[in-house]
């Protein structure tokens, strides 16, 4: 954007030349002459200042509205009991495990700088009313995984 504001302040200054009757340079020549003599006045230049701002103010809510018109994005924060991050672990600095609720099931995603990815899928309504039951706030995701872990070393010893 700022690019943006540098272009229209160069194309706008010709302009201002061209609209005064002369080159750039007859220009600046005639701006060091008012300079020096103080006829120049007090709003001179300013309004095309103003003007200017007032454009690339406009392009940046212009550019606001239709990326939200293409994503559409909510004005509001995402709510809802459609979908909610029921517990959260990080495993590295940057990497998460995250298991979201969504619906009747429960998704378990990896969240890292390359994006996001669904690791397991649980739909079974047993196991989902049993998993949520046992994330309770507070309650490390990390512990809920190593249960999980634990459970299924017996169902597989047996």
């Amino acid at each position: 954007m700022l690019v943006f504001a540098a272009a229209l302040t160069a194309a706008c200054l010709p302009c201002a030349a061209q609209d005064a009757g002369g080159s750039i340079e007859e220009s600046r020549l005639r701006d060091s002459e008012d300079s020096r003599t103080g006829d120049r006045g007090i709003g001179d230049g300013w309004w095309r200042t103003l003007l200017a701002l007032g454009i690339v103010v406009g392009l940046v809510f212009a550019a606001r509205w239709g990326l939200r018109k293409l994503t559409g994005a909510a004005g509001g924060a995402a709510g809802g009991e459609a979908m909610r991050i029921v517990a959260r672990t990080n495993v590295s600095g940057r990497q998460q495990i995250l298991l979201v609720h969504c619906g009747r099931r429960l998704l378990v995603v990896g969240a890292g700088p390359e994006g996001m990815n669904t690791l397991s899928e649980i739909t079974d309504e047993e196991e989902v009313r049993r998993m949520l039951a046992e994330a309770k706030p507070g309650k490390a995701f990390g512990d809920l995984l190593a249960g999980k872990r634990a459970e299924a070393k017996e169902a597989g010893g047996k």
